[in-house]
């Protein structure tokens, strides 16, 4: 049997004895070239190790401080300011636990490329290995989803002329292309309280941001030879209007998910992409010869297995650097957005023939889809997910939850406000509704989150002082008694009806109306379309939860689909 000694030596407990004053006067003094920075946000969950960074955030006075009582919905909310701002939050927790439960919004933040300042405490050295309560080892607690990590040892005002320093190279981490979290490990020994001292001078002006590396627009401009093409816009279009424009320009069919904003601009845009390639014939005729994606690809299935299938030649063009290509057909990617597409294409040829196709396809599409969901009938999903687009301001924000919500709005939806946002970075359903909250916090503006009732439920600890916080958030809550979406996939044909409601299904029997009025937040059931309407309308910040019946959704999306299919029979050449 081996044992570990740990010796404390004289230099130990004279550290050990340390006043705490460096470590606040290190916290003050990182936070103070944070905000130098543009940092406003800072989110607190509470603990007694990140009592220095607490305390700091506190006394500074300038920082915009949201308080969680649960450290991932916390790291969510800090996600959804980051989404809103395009400037990171400050995240702090204690030790322990508290740091893994950032874990899922971390590595969200890191694939979709959101900054976010992760500031973890810690215990001293001499805790580490040695059982100490609420510690464990948060060395690169997350591994490859940080763009930097730093790890501080406790502090002593001799080493003060590092920290402004140590504060700009993460924030530069944090924001430099591809932007994502960084992690600070802070490692604090008691007494945790203590007063700063004077910080130390900024020796050195604020560094700018650094610039994007001059663009090779070659995989571009070979795209604007005559060539029928379409332009995939998704998340991450940094001018729609723009993108919009040039579609029409070069007669390209502009295909925009709900997420690039092109579907608030006026002018021809395809919004029923899923449903027209559905219909064998017509996805055909319309294979292009070129495809520009600009931004994020759709969460549509069908339209990506279109785009893996067609033979195109495919660019992908993303403003944040990040490159997606799962199906491997990309064959060009450059960092950029539309102003340098619209340079690469400025003597583009235009091929408003194969555009008119297009045109012709989404008329169709759109009157059957119109026709089919606007018959009167009970509240359907598709009617849910089409009205909620359609009802929201241009100063509004709509946050979609992954599975069902997000596709929905992508395919029957026309209409959308030009801030819509989904955690599609690695797809979860955890801390949507606190991502509502942290996309509410960052702008100011009225959030709509649509979500189903398995991710709300995943997600309830986000309704902990809702009514406190300054905020005009609505949730619209699919209860659909389980997993909607698992009844789409081969496994609920595949499987008997027990095993698939045991694994799939996964019915509940949480009544969500008493457990939103059990944290007072306003809450109802919204039993038909005009009550729907009528709440979501006069609604400021609550709950209205809509019952849906898995089976029948199968089912409406299916007739939808065939509406659409049989408007587009009429175009196959005889």
């Amino acid at each position: 049997m081996s044992w570990k000694i740990f010796t404390r030596t004289d230099a130990t407990i004279e550290a050990m004895q340390a006043t705490p004053s460096a470590a606040v006067t290190m916290c003050r003094t990182l936070l103070d070239e944070w905000f130098a920075l543009g940092v406003e946000h800072a989110v607190v969950a509470p603990g007694s190790r990140s009592t220095p960074m607490a305390l700091a955030i506190l006394d500074d006075g300038r920082f915009r401080i949201h308080v969680f009582h649960d450290e991932r919905s916390a790291a969510f909310a800090a996600l959804g300011i980051g989404l809103s701002t395009k400037r990171p939050a400050v995240l702090v927790c204690t030790s322990g636990t508290a740091a893994a439960e950032f874990f899922p919004a971390v590595s969200e933040s890191s694939q979709a490329c959101v900054p976010m300042l992760v500031c973890t405490a810690d215990r001293p050295p001499e805790l580490q290995g040695v059982g100490a309560p609420q510690t464990m080892n948060q060395m690169r607690l997350y591994g490859d989803y940080v763009r930097a990590f730093r790890n501080i040892e406790p502090q002593e005002m001799a080493s003060s002329s590092s920290w402004r320093r140590i504060a700009e190279e993460v924030f530069m981490s944090s924001m430099n292309l591809p932007s994502g979290p960084v992690h600070v490990n802070l490692q604090f020994r008691e007494p945790l309280v203590g007063t700063a001292a004077s910080l130390p001078r900024r020796e050195s002006p604020i560094a700018e941001q650094s610039p994007r590396s001059q663009t090779d627009l070659a995989p571009i401009t070979v795209l604007g030879d005559g060539r029928s093409g379409v332009i995939l816009a998704g998340a991450g279009v940094d001018d729609p209007e723009g993108l919009v424009r040039l579609g029409e320009r070069l007669g390209w069919a502009v295909l925009a998910d709900p997420r690039s904003g092109c579907r608030s601009v006026a002018g021809q845009v395809v919004t029923h992409a899923d449903s027209i390639l559905r219909h064998e014939s017509t996805a055909k005729r319309l294979t292009p010869e070129v495809v520009l994606r600009v931004g994020e690809p759709p969460a549509s299935k069908v339209v990506n297995q279109w785009i893996a299938r067609c033979g195109a030649h495919v660019v992908a063009v993303t403003p944040n650097g990040r490159h997606i290509d799962p199906d491997g057909v990309v064959t060009a990617h450059v960092v950029g957005g539309v102003a340098e597409v619209v340079e690469a294409l400025a003597s583009a040829e235009s091929t408003p023939e194969y555009s008119a196709a297009w045109w012709e396809a989404e008329a169709k599409a759109r009157v059957a889809i119109a026709n089919g969901i606007d018959e009167e009938s009970p509240i359907t999903e598709p009617w849910v997910a089409r009205a909620v687009g359609a009802e929201l301001g241009d100063d509004e924000i709509l946050l979609l939850s992954s599975s069902m919500p997000v596709r929905d709005v992508e395919w029957f939806a026309s209409d959308c406000p030009p801030r819509v946002f989904s955690n599609r970075g690695v797809n979860g359903i955890d801390g949507v509704t606190s991502t509502g909250i942290g996309l509410a916090l960052g702008s100011g503006s009225p959030v709509t989150v649509l979500i189903g009732d398995v991710a709300f439920l995943h997600d309830s600890n986000a309704l902990i002082n809702l009514t406190r916080r300054s905020v005009s958030l609505r949730v619209v809550v699919v209860d659909n008694r389980g997993g909607g979406i698992f009844s789409f996939l081969d496994q609920a044909k595949a499987l008997g009806k027990d095993q698939f409601e045991t694994l799939y299904g996964t019915p509940h029997d949480s009544d969500i109306v008493a457990l939103a009025v059990a944290h007072g937040v306003e809450a109802c059931e919204a039993r038909t379309r005009q009550e729907f309407t009528q709440r979501l309308a006069g609604m400021k910040r609550g709950i209205i939860v809509v019952r849906t019946k898995r089976d029948e959704n199968v089912l409406e999306h299916q007739r939808l689909n065939d509406l659409v299919a049989t408007e587009l029979d009429e175009l196959t050449p005889r």
